[in-house]
């Protein structure tokens, strides 16, 4: 839990996931003012998984990064998101999953709910290496819009270097 009673925070996190280690992450970001940035950047090695659920409501302005990279064969990330903006807030989260050698899996769901003024961005990477074959991925960003003054920008994004791989991806 970070941002909470602080007028800006900036909170930076480096995970290594060992071979056939299971790391679940939950990242919760209340600020209640102001300005917050999370940077998290993760390695995940073989037959490893990494679950993280990031959501993020209070702060003013808040920015979050995810960088997860499928290092080695049977590799595995699962990556939900859920962000509330009310009044002005913005809520702005970045996600880039690498998937650097094949047999690897990434899941996405990211959720946003916005009401008032607020806005909210999801820019969500997935990018599939040359070599990676067998790779499987899938990503969803769906938004409730509960106001004709909210803005929401989303964007799901694949790159893919390979031919021999399961991808889709999609926003509602």
């Amino acid at each position: 839990k970070y941002g909470h009673g602080v007028d800006a925070q900036s909170v930076s996190t480096l995970i290594e996931v060992g071979p056939g280690s299971h790391v679940a992450h939950l990242r919760l970001q209340t600020g209640s003012s102001g300005s917050v940035t999370g940077s998290v950047r993760v390695r995940v090695r073989a037959e490893a998984k990494y679950e993280t659920a990031q959501i993020s409501y209070g702060s003013e302005l808040s920015r979050e990064d995810l960088t997860v990279e499928l290092c080695e064969k049977n590799a595995q990330v699962v990556t939900d998101g859920l962000f509330i903006g009310r009044e002005h807030q913005l809520l702005d989260h970045h996600t880039n999953l690498v998937h650097v050698v094949g047999d690897t899996v990434s899941r996405q769901v990211y959720k946003g709910i916005l009401a008032d003024e607020s806005r909210g961005v999801f820019n969500g990477r997935v990018a599939i290496a040359k070599n990676a074959s067998g790779s499987n991925s899938a990503q969803m960003n769906k938004n409730l819009l509960l106001s004709r003054k909210v803005e929401l920008d989303t964007k799901p994004q694949l790159e893919i270097d390979n031919d021999d791989v399961k991808a889709a991806h999609g926003a509602a």
